[in-house]
């Protein structure tokens, strides 16, 4: 599935954030399409997709730039 294949490309690059966001929308494509018999798992996707555009960041970007200015 294209969230699988997602997923795989950001164990490779994980800090590409347009892989992010293309997991994300693929997690809200999936769950938009689940029936009301599905909505445990439709609620997992948009939780899923909210975690990779809103909170998944392996690298603390600010950190890094604090240091870069410190430096």
């Amino acid at each position: 599935t294209a969230i699988d294949n997602f997923k795989k490309a950001l164990d490779m690059n994980p800090l590409n954030k347009n892989i992010q966001q293309n997991l994300a929308v693929s997690y809200i494509s999936r769950a938009s399409s689940l029936s009301n018999i599905q909505a445990v798992q439709a609620m997992e996707d948009f939780r899923y997709a909210l975690y990779y555009l809103k909170y998944y960041s392996p690298f603390d970007y600010n950190a890094e730039i604090e240091k870069n200015i410190n430096y």
